[in-house]
């Protein structure tokens, strides 16, 4: 049966209140946990929360990109544990951006129900052991037979992995003039020759799971193909991070707000100019987190341009941590182990994929001098 879709300040509401009430209370066991909380993920489940980012024509919310910015920035606030906010985020963002943007009809009535209720996950299978995500060292690969798929390969770094029914698994499925051909197959957990494995095992970012998988002439039949054949890594992959990290942007103010807040909680304050200047630096960043967060769409035709706006909100997170080290200084402050975790986490989070931006900076600022050098 399908559901009428909440109004979207219920939504907020309802995500704020799930964070309050369910989250904040053990934010200190939590943001140092290696155990998943399942007994909060099926609580989410049964309150209708993990089917928030799903079209309801199979029996979603219809929550919108931004607004899964925005559910990041109330848990993040309002729970504090960046690593679960990560899984909620995952869960809700993988399934509206590949399955119902690229999927067949069938693949949408199949899954899209289930992720709604909270009884299958969506993982992006993209990163190989040594060379993560690089296109040219990529090995994982289909041959197709007789209307099957035959995949072998080896996957890291799989965001919710460990609780994943299904992998979207990026594989080599071609080649022409040297160069790589991917395509994305829906490779269902419980293939015969899937195996998962432990992956990457993280010290931060907890308790959000990373595993891997092993598949091993796992067959799958040819209707498994999402998206287009051969062009999985411009479909897929590229769209994936620059939407990660402009939905993300939200939920690192909500987790700044949460470190300034445990701070004041616990101590006193004296230089309050000092306190005033990165709070004012904090209300800057929500417009911005704003704009990426409505426009991040795969339809968004500049997607380099978010790119640099995400950068450029990046340093100045970077810099409000500085100058959060300088009023701990200040007025002598002892942080909480629980504030030192989240301001970890953090700025673990800033240095996801740094030196992909780095890149980025580099070819910026190479082609702002080129334009502007004068012509010999």
């Amino acid at each position: 049966m399908k559901q009428i879709p909440a109004p979207q300040s219920d939504l907020h509401q309802m995500v704020k209140d799930f964070a309050k009430d369910h989250i904040y209370p053990v934010r200190e066991k939590l943001i140092k946990s290696k155990e998943f909380p399942s007994e909060i993920w099926n609580h989410a489940a049964k309150s209708g929360l993990l089917g928030l980012a799903v079209s309801p024509e199979f029996s979603g919310s219809g929550a919108t990109y931004a607004n899964i910015a925005e559910f990041g920035y109330l848990l993040n606030r309002y729970g504090g544990v960046p690593g679960l906010t990560m899984s909620f985020t995952t869960h809700w963002l993988f399934p509206k951006l590949h399955i119902e943007r690229l999927a067949s009809a069938e693949q949408k009535t199949d899954l899209l129900p289930l992720v709604a209720e909270g009884k299958a996950s969506l993982s992006v299978a993209i990163s190989e052991p040594k060379f993560g995500a690089h296109p040219k060292h990529l090995k994982s690969s289909l041959v197709e037979e007789d209307g099957v798929f035959n995949l072998t390969g080896e996957k890291t770094f799989l965001t919710n992995g460990p609780l994943a029914s299904h992998f979207l698994t990026l594989v080599v499925s071609g080649e022409e003039n040297g160069i790589k051909e991917f395509s994305a197959i829906l490779l269902p957990a419980d293939t015969e020759g899937v195996q998962k494995t432990e992956g990457v095992t993280l010290s931060f970012l907890q308790p959000c799971p990373h595993g891997g998988i092993k598949f091993q002439n796992a067959k799958v039949p040819t209707s498994s193909l999402i998206g287009t054949k051969g062009l999985a890594f411009q479909e897929i992959s590229h769209p994936t991070r620059v939407i990660e990290d402009a939905i993300g942007a939200f939920g690192l103010i909500g987790s700044l707000h949460s470190l300034f807040d445990d701070l004041a909680r616990q101590n006193p304050y004296e230089k309050l100019d000092l306190l005033g200047a990165a709070l004012s630096k904090l209300d800057a960043l929500l417009p911005i987190a704003q704009h990426l967060a409505n426009n991040a769409t795969p339809e968004n035709q500049n997607a380099d341009a978010l790119s640099h706006v995400y950068l450029g909100f990046r340093s100045i997170v970077e810099y409000i941590l500085e100058e959060l080290e300088s009023i701990v200084k200040a007025n002598g402050i002892s942080q909480s182990p629980y504030a030192e975790l989240l301001q970890r986490d953090i700025q673990k989070t800033l240095g996801i994929a740094r030196s992909a931006q780095a890149v980025k900076l580099t070819k910026k600022g190479a082609t702002y001098i080129q334009e502007r050098a004068p012509s010999v």
